[in-house]
């Protein structure tokens, strides 16, 4: 399936005109609700071990970003009806595993769950500490896939972010740009400097989740961030995972860290549960 995206369709107009993305109806929050009959802590437990959620059915789609097309990968539930949508993006180690469990929770939850492979996260081994660079044509893929997505009929028009790492970078970027998502869950951004400003610029409401021995992003600083984030927008949220390290959310890593991780999953999954 390939799919054509740009400033040529209704939400492209939208963004032309400065239209203001309206949230959606309370039914359809009650419908997410609804179809949440585990816990979301069991669902981030259920992503930890890498079961796949059932109901659920997965693969990958062709979206045309400018001259070229990106494999996005994908989950939906198998339910009746349109269903609200969330996009995730990887952290440095790229399309691995974890983002495959990541996408079954998110469906098991009620969402149609996307996954956008980055150029400023290579595939490498999951080890050590590599250094991050974000990749400008990044945000740019993000951006028209994320149109794109808003536009499918078989949603309802809302989109949530869930990004990790150098994901939330990308992400944080593409939303400072434009009304892309309704709701952004970023975990342990990083390069977190460069992050700040975007921020600070994002429209929607922001949870931003770091952990507390993150060598990228110390409890000093995370505290410092809540407090500057809390005094310019009251829609930024910053939460501390306490005794997680940098690596609590790639399971594949040596420092994974399953009780931190399964937090800060139930804490991005509460904020996109309550706005999409």
């Amino acid at each position: 399936m390939k799919k054509t995206c740009g400033g040529h369709n209704a939400f492209g107009r939208a963004f032309l005109r400065g239209a203001v993305c309206l949230p959606p109806p309370l039914f359809l929050v009650l419908a997410v609700v609804a179809l949440c009959t585990l816990p979301t802590d069991a669902r981030a437990q259920n992503a930890q071990d890498g079961t796949a959620a059932a109901g659920v059915e997965s693969g990958f789609a062709w979206y045309r970003a400018g001259t070229d097309s990106v494999r996005v990968h994908y989950t939906f539930p198998r339910v009746p009806g349109r269903r609200p949508a969330v996009l995730v993006l990887c952290d440095r180690f790229g399309m691995r595993t974890a983002m495959d469990n990541v996408l079954n929770v998110m469906a098991g939850l009620g969402f149609r769950a996307y996954a956008v492979p980055l150029r400023s996260a290579p595939g490498q081994a999951v080890e050590g500490a590599p250094s991050v660079s974000l990749d400008s044509t990044d945000i740019d893929i993000v951006s028209q896939v994320a149109v794109d997505i808003r536009n499918d009929p078989r949603g309802v028009g809302t989109l949530g972010l869930l990004a990790f790492d150098i994901g939330a970078a990308v992400g944080a970027s593409a939303a400072a740009r434009f009304p892309l998502f309704n709701a952004c869950a970023l975990v342990s951004p990083a390069p977190v400097e460069a992050v700040i400003p975007d921020i600070l610029r994002i429209e929607a409401p922001v949870h931003v989740i770091v952990g507390q021995y993150d060598p990228e992003q110390t409890l000093r600083a995370a505290e410092q961030l809540r407090d500057e984030l809390t005094d310019k927008r009251r829609k930024v949220r910053v939460t501390v995972i306490r005794g997680a390290g940098m690596f609590f959310y790639n399971r594949e890593h040596a420092g994974f860290d399953k009780p931190s991780y399964n937090a800060a999953l139930v804490e991005a999954t509460r904020l996109l549960r309550s706005a999409l």
